[in-house]
């Protein structure tokens, strides 16, 4: 209904998903549309067709994956605050209604129905990426706790942007994402859990007064509250000594002493270490020699894990995906490769949470786990993101210029974000994953679905995705895009 095939009067009667679809592919799925009379307080379809500018409040959305040739049974609204009741229980399938007394399978995600529009993650993931044909991995989480904590000291247009950028329902969002960030490290319990240690830290400048009831949020949601002297060439050796602190020496330094100067007011930081071990290991004698072809690049010989084991699989014609846990957590590794004749760029511009969520919806349905071959070679990436650039693509501009609006946070005036910065690893092998992340932010003046019968071998011999997931948040841990996996050598 929301096209230029079908334009309406009133776009806000039509519902869209979550993770909408493009306009041009509700039209496309309406192709049996017809046109209603009223009738009381509804007014129900008929089959004659719809006239162009003829105002549809629609009652319900069309789901993807009905027969195209089928007419909805569908009622539609005359006032949209008394919508109808349905004649009869929807039978759409899946985890969208289900059959009466009938349990129906879900369909594989459908990448082409999902359109990701202002989502935080997956935006951020496709700037950073597009700017290098290299491997690249970052902590969309982590960077969400560093901004997080400044957030909360914006007000006016500046907190907007925010708002939109970091998709905050509320003003109590920053602090409930800081808080389950800091709970991240209570997670890592138990005999052979995984080690998670998780921290932000407000570092200010001494003689900058913050304002009372910034200073409580800050202290109540931040591991550590200081003042330090920012223009003393030993206040960043200070800082990241707190950091190699709260991970247990698994991170040393982070803040880099050159991103600092002496306007910097305040300094948001985040860190988080991840160290897991597969839930069933790949063999070491297993690992064997093979071609890699990467995305615009020449393939080489790589250290490829293999194993056959019980996974969560799906499949449709544009990807592939398997999860595979780690030992006794929550915490999962989902790798998407592009299907043959693809390239990882076909695919990662429909990513968004939406996407994972109906993946994960399908991987808790009958018939998803599958016994595959799954061949994944070792990787180790270090990365250095360079934020600003990627947010202010995103629509956070004001935060970074000197109209900016921190007057929640202090009363000193101009303050604006100066810098934002990144650097992260990742090491994958037969034992299981590392992973860590610092994100320091400044401030100062101046494809078709089908369901899958039989689960083909999953071979990652072309570029990919490996994303750590704490299964309790839509935002991912880490994200890393592969495409210079380690090289096979002779001694392996």
């Amino acid at each position: 209904l929301c096209s230029a095939e079908y334009p309406i009067n009133a776009p806000e009667f039509c519902t869209l998903t979550a993770c909408p679809e493009t306009p041009r592919q509700h039209a496309n799925a309406w192709t049996s549309l017809s046109a209603f009379k009223n009738e009381g307080s509804a007014a129900e379809i008929s089959n004659q067709p719809i006239e162009r500018n003829e105002m549809v409040p629609a009652g319900e959305d069309f789901i993807p994956g009905w027969p195209r040739t089928k007419p909805a049974n569908i009622l539609v609204a005359a006032d949209p605050k008394t919508p109808p009741k349905p004649k009869e229980e929807s039978k759409r399938p899946g985890f969208f209604g289900g059959m009466p007394n009938e349990v129906q399978p879900l369909s594989v995600p459908d990448l082409r129905d999902h359109n990701p529009e202002h989502d935080f993650a997956w935006d951020l993931y496709r700037h950073i990426a597009s700017s290098s044909t290299q491997n690249m991995v970052f902590s969309p989480l982590a960077t969400d706790a560093a901004f997080g904590l400044l957030a909360q000291g914006a007000d006016g247009e500046t907190y907007l942007e925010f708002a939109k950028v970091f998709g905050y329902a509320n003003r109590d969002e920053p602090a409930k994402r800081l808080d389950a960030f800091m709970k991240l490290s209570k997670r890592g319990r138990g005999k052979d859990a995984p080690t998670v240690m998780a921290a932000t830290g407000l570092f200010t400048q001494s003689g900058l007064v913050l304002l009372s009831e910034y200073s409580k949020f800050a202290k109540k949601h931040a591991a550590n509250v200081e003042h330090v002297n920012f223009r003393h060439k030993d206040t960043v050796r200070r800082i990241n000594q707190w950091i190699a602190k709260t991970t247990a020496g698994n991170i040393s330094g982070g803040v880099d002493a050159q991103r600092l100067d002496k306007e910097t007011l305040a300094l948001s930081v985040s860190a988080i270490y991840f160290r897991a071990s597969w839930k069933a290991e790949f063999e070491r004698s297993e690992t064997k020699s093979h071609l890699f072809k990467p995305d615009g690049g020449d393939e080489f010989r790589t250290a490829m894990m293999q194993k056959k084991f019980r996974v969560l699989y799906a499949s449709t014609d544009d990807y592939q995906a398997v999860r595979l846990p780690y030992t006794n957590s929550k915490f999962t590794a989902t790798i998407l490769i592009p299907q043959k004749g693809k390239v990882l760029a076909d695919i990662e511009r429909h990513f968004c949470s939406e996407f994972f969520v109906e993946l994960e919806e399908f991987w808790q349905s009958p018939g998803s786990e599958c016994n595959v071959r799954v061949s994944v070679p070792r990787f180790s990436i270090n990365s250095d993101v360079e934020l600003q650039p990627a947010l202010q693509s995103q629509g956070l501009s004001l935060a970074f210029r000197s109209d900016a609006d921190f007057s929640r946070l202090t009363s000193a005036k101009p303050m604006f974000l100066t810098d934002a910065f990144q650097q992260t690893s990742i090491e994958v092998d037969e034992v299981g994953t590392v992973a860590k992340a610092v994100t320091s932010v400044g401030g100062g003046f101046g494809g078709g679905r089908f369901i899958p019968r039989t689960c083909d071998d999953f071979i990652a011999d072309r570029s990919f995705l490996f994303i750590v997931h704490d299964g309790e948040g839509q935002i991912p841990t880490f994200i890393a895009k592969v495409n210079k996996p380690e090289k096979w050598k002779d001694k392996d």
